[in-house]
């Protein structure tokens, strides 16, 4: 009664599986299987790491190098069935491909090169274009004092915004269309910057650079604590008029990341979360990216307290690819909305039940999946929340989110609960800072963080140019080649 298994790659005393080719120019290699993986029907997920595999069991190879004139793979079977002969089925990997043309009609094609005269249309809320001879503070807000900068204190806003006596000289009036929060890692760099594999999107067209930087101590046996790198944490308002009452917004801006972009297996490290070393963990190597709208707040917005009257936020997540095994996705990221902050406080919750075609760029036919070093990415996201009523349930699921890549849609998502009245009632603290009005839009949010609950372990660099938020589909920026 024993069942049949093959001995895997992760052992020594069998040969492990193997495919013999010989090339159509009679040259010869034989490949080592790169993943043989047990699956079973009582576990979603394959494994990967014994030195047998129960059968069934799923087999990968690298690629050939070229074209194949004959192939013969061998298995060493370690235990066999007296039973039923089992099977070997090959299987064409032959995924659907988009070929989505570009979504043309957007407002910049309207326009002039570089999205200029952009800002006059009347559907554009702002634009910055970070062109050759401007300056940081031509974008960023930044105040000296650093209670003034707190963009969770309540004291800091106008306070007509929950019903009270208007005051113009705090946020969002304060600094508007300005980056608040911009920290000493953040610059402005022209188009003759060439560090960090930068080349610029057009000429003339400089970039925000945003540094991410590794502890120089970090390595295999640290102990971290349970808070990750942060490297972007800043805020566009919306106007006073749209704050928390806009329903519907696009974002659109270019996304570069900088060069080398190392991300060997050997740079995850073993790391502590508690001084007293009861157990390691790898560090993460992914986390929270992107220019997106949001209506965080004191008491809900972030992760697993999105949605509900608390307060809500749509970050993109990204994780690198560093399997090491020489497939096509190493050495880029993954790309994905993190709907793992909508967990606790929404009423449809998003993240526990999610499955990667939920969350996971790629899911119009693998295109824009994957972001690779050393290239300008168009990313634009429209978010169009849920309607919601101040009568019970005090929402409707009719939420949607897009998102396109280089004019072409890479992520749709409807049906979804982002926020629900009545709000959270709290009373006011000037410390803190309450969900406001309908939870409609209030802000953009650059968040780019590393983890999770460990430090990063790689310094990264990212670039940003063309940025325009708006109340219509913007599309690429004209005068830019694809």
């Amino acid at each position: 009664a024993a069942p049949s298994a093959i001995a895997s790659n992760h052992q020594s005393t069998y040969p492990a599986p193997t495919i013999d080719i010989t090339y159509d120019d009679n040259s010869t290699e034989t490949l080592a299987a790169a993943v043989v993986a047990m699956l079973s029907s009582g576990s979603s997920m394959p494994s990967l790491g014994s030195a047998t595999a129960v059968l069934p069991a799923a087999l990968e190879f690298p690629r050939p190098l070229r074209a194949v004139q004959q192939a013969t793979m061998t298995l060493t079977v370690v235990e066999h069935w007296s039973g039923s002969p089992q099977n070997i089925v090959g299987y064409v990997l032959d995924p659907p491909v988009s070929r989505a043309p570009v979504v043309d009609g957007g407002l910049a094609a309207a326009h002039g090169d570089c999205d200029e005269g952009l800002a006059s249309d009347p559907a554009v809320i702002g634009v910055h274009r970070y062109l050759d001879g401007t300056t940081l503070d031509d974008f960023a807000y930044r105040p000296l004092d650093t209670l003034e900068l707190n963009t969770g204190a309540e004291r800091n806003f106008d306070p007509a915004i929950w019903g009270g006596t208007p005051d113009t000289s705090l946020y969002p009036h304060r600094g508007l269309g300005k980056w608040v929060g911009v920290g000493d890692n953040w610059s402005l760099v022209p188009s003759t910057y060439s560090d960090e594999g930068f080349v610029p999107l057009a000429p003339g067209v400089g970039a925000l650079r945003v540094v991410m930087a590794a502890p120089p101590t970090l390595t295999d046996g640290s102990v971290v604590g349970y808070s990750g790198t942060g490297a972007a944490n800043a805020f566009i308002y919306l106007p006073e008029p749209d704050f928390g009452l806009l329903q519907r917004i696009f974002v659109r801006y270019y996304m570069r990341l900088g060069t080398p972009y190392v991300t060997p297996f050997s740079r995850r490290y073993q790391v502590y979360q508690d001084a007293a070393m009861s157990g390691a963990t790898w560090t993460d190597m992914g986390g929270k990216t992107g220019i997106c709208p949001d209506h965080t707040t004191s008491y809900g917005g972030v992760s697993g307290t999105s949605g509900g009257g608390y307060g809500w936020q749509m970050r993109l997540g990204w994780g690198d690819c560093d399997a090491g095994v020489g497939g096509p996705d190493e050495n880029a990221i993954a790309m994905s909305l993190h709907t793992y902050d909508f967990l606790n406080n929404n009423p449809v919750p998003f993240g526990a039940t999610d499955t990667p075609r939920d969350f996971r760029f790629g899911q119009q036919g693998g295109i824009g999946s994957l972001f690779y070093p050393g290239n300008w990415y168009e990313v634009e996201m429209e978010v169009n929340l849920n309607s919601v009523s101040p009568t019970p349930p005090g929402y409707s699921e009719d939420g949607e989110v897009r998102v396109w890549v280089d004019g072409r849609l890479v992520f749709e998502r409807t049906g979804m609960v982002m926020r629900s009245l009545p709000l959270q009632s709290y009373p006011y603290d000037p410390t803190r800072l309450r969900p406001a009005r309908e939870l409609g839009h209030r802000s953009l949010w650059f968040n780019w963080f590393h983890g999770g609950k460990t430090q990063n372990s790689i310094d990264r660099t990212v670039f940003v140019t063309g940025l325009v938020w708006a109340r219509q589909y913007i599309g690429p920026m004209a005068g830019v080649a694809e």
